[in-house]
């Protein structure tokens, strides 16, 4: 895009004072008369605008009656100079108008939206909208300031040149800024919400190997001067490193001459001026510059190229722009004892059956069922005009926020309406009908509204209804209804449900020990013994879970900790509004804390898990506060550990969720000032009331449900047919059989969804890799236990095994462990009796080290030679027990002294098992 700027000194002057203007307004209101009536006019075109009495009229403007003296224009929270022609009586009278230089908007606004005012690479393009607000008013006690303009058509220099201005802005992508780590990117890093260093829109990135064409156009280009030519290009990295470039003369195919070379470091915007000598122009007027890569180039690109040239002749006064359309303008001051205020959208009023949703749910609020705070309702687009100067986008619903915190009532903000990522809502047409109540930027952030400039700890507690239209939120409040009414005191309000995700065996250990950690947080009070724990078993990305028995029967809160996405946690818990995952939950509504990432994305898509269990109607969830974008572990347990432990903490255990919330947000910023902490505090999103109170007392229970009580599963393992010790040694292809006990077997063949198993090498480098289960045979055993029987092929070396089992009401066992080796080399057969003298039994264990299973015969004789017992004992790579029982075994011996050897069996003996018989004596003293 290609725009052109008239060096006129009355549109400087306005930015001028626009920008001297900011540091000087404090909530954005300052310039406001709330005794006037203003009329808005929306300005997308630079130029000079004449407004017409007759115009004024049609607008409903009794233009007879204005004097001419008391008509004053605002801009930007600024008085705007005008020129007012009237009557002789300094009427406006009919046959009246007023001029004003209207300028289209730029990015000056959103100096304040940023870290920093130098963090913005550039100010010519505006990041919510291309249009100003004026507001006109009259009947004012004092004069306005006033100009003049020349007429349309008249010289205003006369020289054979002026200066003129080219500007071509780039603005088809948009750049994140800085990413933390610095080395780190969109999948792996953080980002601020405050719009950041290099952040903003840009052109198309330039690739690797890959040169860039610069063309510059003029109009009349007087070439008679030996002047040289003031050119600016800002260039934006796109990635981590130096990249390096040189700027020629001429096109790609047709360079001329090297002009200087240039880096760009990592996602710096980095701004070249520079002069180029008029002759270097072509007969047309038209230079063509070229970015040629160094070494690889790429990753750059161009934002902006602009260009002050001589323009021949005189300049000439530019013709009157029409009015655009307006609309009156009457600012009320929001409530100063407002205690809850509704940010809402004209769309979210449609009545839903007779209902207004979001009257009702102001009423509610207000009753003493919703707890009786003085409640106010105001539209997104009014708190634009009156704290941001007719500017959409985050910065009037902020100083909006603060004003009225800043009275001293105000206890909680609920936006009500959808908002959208701002980069998408800038390029769509109808973004004032999908960004409705906008977040406070990218990543997405509410808490960032209600904070103020520098600091991560909000005023207030505030929340969302991310609703697309007021069906959603009338669902919504019956829900939040429907769930207070039930008894504070009800057992099921104290239950909280805990989930453990992971996509190793590293991270399934570590997810699990956070929960138990959060869960401990709650001992000594009266949640402590209320916490069920599931726990992810595989390394699947995705792993369903059963967890309708608990929702269904009712929990306080769910907190889950892995990894997730905006559809999908990897401890999959599924869509509330699925049928086959059979939620029917009303009215118990937990609330749901996610620790992973993008759960909490709703300003990306409206298909998200948060909304889907938000929205469901008669199922689902009242909050769920999760991460909008990448959620670093260790920065999400201290974000959670902190929760849990204001929860712990008796005076805020019964308050509500939002106030909790900032409690806990409070500590962390004492404890944690790291700024991956105060993004992750920023960026947990609170998609819900901030007013609910999930646990509103903590009475013993009055009101008992009587939950079914579920034991977790019991497991046994069993190799080659026997138990193992640790460090016990077995085969190469041992057959696992497993047997899990539990009320709630499965009942179909060859289920292994419930069960998974892992092997580590014991060796440097070495890591948990799980047994796949698509081969192993499973059966119910007539509903005592369910056996699932695999033969795994393994190399020789020390190993850990683990094996994890869950019941099909999401119960799970202990982990169970234990180390075993495979002999890489055929070893001794040896064998220990014990107890020996014994009068009861004796065990021969047999340590089989050979790679290979074995037979062998044990033969037992009196001291006559008579032979009294003999067994073939088949013996497993490893320890085996064998047992004798003379009373059973050899009935009606006497005691007294015997002998025994064992020897290879019949079928072993062969020059490939040289095994030497071993015997021994045995004492029997019954």
């Amino acid at each position: 895009m290609t725009r052109t700027f008239t060096h006129t000194l009355l549109l400087f002057c306005g930015v001028l004072c626009y920008s001297g203007c900011i540091a000087q307004q404090r909530y954005g209101n300052e310039w406001i008369d709330y005794r006037q009536t203003y009329l808005r006019i929306p300005v997308v075109e630079t130029g000079i605008y004449k407004i017409t009495a007759t115009e004024l009229a049609r607008a409903g403007i009794p233009a007879d009656s204005i004097r001419t003296a008391g008509i004053q224009l605002f801009a930007h929270g600024t008085e705007v100079p005008i020129e007012v022609v009237g009557d002789s009586s300094g009427r406006l009278a009919s046959e009246g108008y007023l001029l004003f230089a209207g300028k289209k908007n730029d990015g000056y606004a959103d100096t304040a939206l940023y870290t920093k005012p130098d963090a913005m690479p550039h100010t010519y393009y505006n990041l919510y909208s291309d249009t100003t607000a004026y507001f006109l008013t009259w009947q004012t006690d004092q004069g306005g300031l006033r100009t003049t303009f020349p007429a349309p058509g008249t010289v205003t220099h006369s020289a054979a040149l002026h200066w003129e201005e080219t500007m071509q802005l780039f603005t088809s992508h948009y750049l994140p800024g800085r990413f933390f780590p610095p080395e780190s990117n969109y999948e792996t890093g953080s980002l601020l919400t405050a719009y950041d260093e290099g952040e903003g829109w840009t052109g198309p990135e330039i690739a690797e190997h890959k040169s860039f064409e610069i063309v510059f156009k003029t109009n009349r280009l007087f070439q008679e001067t030996p002047s040289d030519i003031d050119c600016e290009i800002l260039l934006a990295g796109w990635s981590p490193g130096v990249h390096s470039f040189a700027l020629w003369l001429g096109g790609a195919q047709n360079l001329k001459r090297r002009l200087f070379d240039l880096n760009v470091v990592g996602r710096e915007t980095k701004a070249i001026r520079f002069k180029i000598p008029i002759a270097d122009f072509d007969e047309a007027g038209q230079l063509v510059l070229t970015l040629l890569p160094v070494g690889t180039g790429g990753h750059v690109s161009l934002s902006y190229a602009r260009m002050r040239y001589p323009q021949a002749g005189p300049r000439v006064a530019p013709g009157h722009l029409p009015t655009p359309p307006s609309r009156i303008v009457r600012f009320s001051s929001i409530h100063p004892e407002t205690e809850y205020l509704i940010i809402t959208h004209p769309l979210m009023r449609t009545p839903v059956n007779g209902h207004d949703a979001v009257a009702d749910y102001a009423q509610y609020r207000a009753s003493d069922a919703g707890g009786g705070y003085h409640t106010s309702i105001v539209h997104s687009y009014e708190l634009y005009d009156q704290f941001n100067a007719g500017q959409p986008g985050p910065h009037g619903i902020r100083n909006a926020i603060r004003w009225l915190h800043d009275q001293g009532k105000l206890k909680f903000v609920l936006l009500a309406g959808r908002s959208i990522d701002p980069q998408k809502a800038r390029k769509m047409k109808d973004s004032w009908q999908t960004d409705m109540v906008p977040n406070a930027g990218w990543p997405g952030s509410d808490i960032a509204l209600a904070t103020q400039k520098g600091n991560f700890n909000p005023l207030v507690p505030i929340g969302r209804i991310n609703a697309l239209n007021a069906r959603q939120m009338l669902d919504y409040l019956l829900k939040v209804k429907a769930m207070e009414a039930e008894p504070a005191t009800a057992a099921w309000r104290k239950r909280i449900l805990h989930l453990s995700g992971g996509r190793s065996k590293d991270e399934l250990n570590v997810f699990r020990d956070y929960m138990q950690f959060f869960e401990k947080k709650l001992d000594n009070t009266p949640l402590a013994g209320k916490v069920t724990t599931i726990s992810k078993l595989t390394d699947n990305a995705v792993e369903p879970v059963r967890i309708d028995k608990q929702i269904n029967e009712g929990v306080g809160l769910v907190t889950l900790f892995g990894h997730s996405s905006i559809d999908v946690t990897d401890i999959d818990i599924g869509r509330a509004t699925d049928p086959a995952r059979n939620y029917r939950n009303h009215p118990h509504y937990p609330a749901m804390i996610v620790n992973g990432c993008a759960a909490g994305s709703i300003f990306y898509s409206t298909q998200t898990l948060s909304s889907d269990w938000i929205f469901a109607p008669e199922s689902g969830a009242v909050l769920f506060l999760a991460h909008t974008f990448n959620g670093p572990s260790t920065a999400l347990r201290r974000y959670t550990e902190l929760f849990y432990e204001v929860l712990a903490d008796s005076p805020f255990t019964s308050k509500p969720f939002g106030m909790i919330q900032r409690e806990a947000i409070r500590r962390n910023l004492n404890r944690n000032p790291g700024i991956l902490d105060s993004i992750t505090i920023q960026q947990m999103t609170l998609h819900g009331d901030p007013a609910i109170r999930i646990f509103p007392s903590m009475l013993p229970d009055t009101v008992a449900d009587n939950p079914s009580v579920d034991l977790p599963p019991l497991m046994q393992l069993l190799v080659d047919g026997r138990l193992l010790v640790n460090d016990d040694i077995i085969s190469k292809n041992p057959v696992l059989t497993i047997r899990i006990f539990d009320e709630n077997l499965p009942v179909i063949n060859d289920d292994t969804t419930l069960v998974s198993i892992w092997l580590k090498k014991h060796c440097t480098g070495c890591t948990d890799l799980r047994i796949p289960l698509q081969t192993a045979i499973g059966r119910n055993v007539e509903g005592k236990f369910y056996e699932i029987i695999l033969q795994p092929a393994l190399t020789s070396g020390k190993y850990l095994l683990t094996m994890q089992c869950r019941d099909k009401t999401g119960h799970s066992a202990a982990p169970y462990q234990i180390d075993f080796e495979v002999a890489e080399y055929d070893g001794p057969i040896t064998a220990t009796v014990s107890p020996n003298p014994s009068g009861q039994w004796f065990r021969f264990t047999i340590q089989n080290k050979r790679l290979l299973p074995n037979d062998l015969e044990l033969t037992i004789r009196n001291v006559l030679g008579t032979t009294v017992f003999r067994k073939v004992l088949h013996c497993f790579v490893g320890r085996n027990e064998h047992f004798w029982h003379p009373a059973m075994h050899s009935p009606g011996i006497p005691a007294g002294l015997y002998h025994y050897t064992i020897s290879a069996a019949e079928a072993s003996r062969h020059p490939a098992f040289p095994f030497e018989s071993m015997r021994g004596h045995l004492l029997y003293a019954p």
